[in-house]
């Protein structure tokens, strides 16, 4: 792919999420990846992206 793109990334609490797309705003390709919230006690809870 030749070009100029935007790539936008949301990291959130549960997942991660991008989206690639061409300078006019038109969706190229999207992508989701979740990971687990771990409870260690009751009470807490980690992430490790």
């Amino acid at each position: 792919m030749d070009g100029e793109f935007l790539l936008g990334i949301d990291v959130g609490t549960s997942g991660c999420k991008t989206e690639l797309f061409d300078v006019n705003g038109y969706s190229l390709a999207k992508a989701y990846r979740g990971y687990p919230i771990i409870h260690p006690k009751p009470g807490w809870s980690e992430e490790d992206p």
